[in-house]
């Protein structure tokens, strides 16, 4: 019974210790997706990379529909369609 006791504990640290170099490259990786959001983009953080998205987003819906209206306004003057 002892004997498992321990081999569990060792199965415990060992998965901890997975945990923790998963964590400790994540961490990593996020420090190096910031750095690269900061030096190509000029964006600080996640947060304010989302808003000039969510900006983006809104001013493509804008010109996809300006651009639909004088599609439509050119079939029609034309007689296109």
């Amino acid at each position: 019974m002892t004997r498992d006791i321990e081999r569990e504990l060792a199965d415990f640290r060992s998965k901890i210790e997975q945990a923790k170099t998963e964590l400790n490259r994540l961490e990593g990786e996020e420090k190096v997706l910031l750095k690269r959001l900061k030096d190509d983009h000029g964006l600080k953080s996640v947060e304010e990379a989302k808003k000039v998205l969510l900006t983006l987003n809104r001013d493509i819906d804008k010109l996809d529909t300006e651009l639909e209206e004088k599609l439509i306004y050119i079939e029609e003057k034309y007689e296109f369609g």
